[in-house]
């Protein structure tokens, strides 16, 4: 199932409605912009679901059985600020194997395909993935503890990861949040003045992460 918690909280079944019934090993959950619950089914029906807000289902996407998307493991969702959306795939969920997969579904005119492509590929068993407030895309692979960082530049997002932090404690969850803290670099300016020419902002980057465990 999938359940809503009220706003005022609660305590028991009283805090818990049941909004929708999906097969089972569902993980991934993710918002569009308009409402809409997106749901990620990794091992049963090996699917994407869709759910309006009065919990009406409505099938987005389910795997092809072609070799391109033979290993089908569909797990984390995440929206990016142009309503694209971005799957991992965590392949054999070895923790050896680099065959995971992370899917894009374009958004064009406000029309979501579904029809993925690979965004990018090589990755060991990648499960939670979210976007940052400056559009960088963080993923989590998962078995090896790494996390991994496709950077926003100028609007595109580079499909070559750079390893932002290793041996974390995954517990098996998936990432629910990224938040980015960037502060202004005019106490720092202030600080260099005189003794070097800057060339550019130097800014630094303390990123806090939300796991479900």
């Amino acid at each position: 199932y999938i359940n809503k918690i009220a706003p005022g909280g609660g305590s028991g079944t009283s805090a818990v409605t049941q909004v929708a019934t999906v097969p089972k090993a569902v993980q991934g959950l993710a918002f569009d912009s308009s409402g809409k619950l997106y749901a990620a089914n990794y091992f049963y029906n090996q699917a994407i679901t869709k759910f309006a807000a009065d919990g009406t289902v409505t099938p987005f996407y389910t795997a092809p059985t072609n070799a391109a998307f033979d290993t089908k493991n569909y797990f984390g969702l995440a929206f990016d600020a142009a309503g694209n959306l971005f799957v991992t795939n965590f392949g054999d969920a070895s923790g050896v194997t680099a065959d995971g997969t992370v899917l894009k579904f374009e958004n064009s005119g406000g029309v979501l395909s579904n029809t993925p492509t690979v965004f990018a590929s090589g990755l060991v068993d990648p499960h939670g993935l979210a976007f940052d407030s400056q559009g960088n895309l963080f993923v989590l692979e998962s078995s090896p503890g790494n996390l991994v960082e496709y950077a926003n530049v100028g609007g595109v997002l580079s499909t070559t990861p750079t390893v932002f932090a290793t041996n974390l404690p995954w517990g098996g969850g998936d990432i629910v949040a990224v938040y980015v803290d960037v502060p202004e670099p005019s106490g720092w300016a202030v600080l260099l003045a005189g003794l070097i020419a800057l060339g550019g902002a130097m800014r630094h980057r303390r990123v806090t992460l939300r796991f479900a465990v």
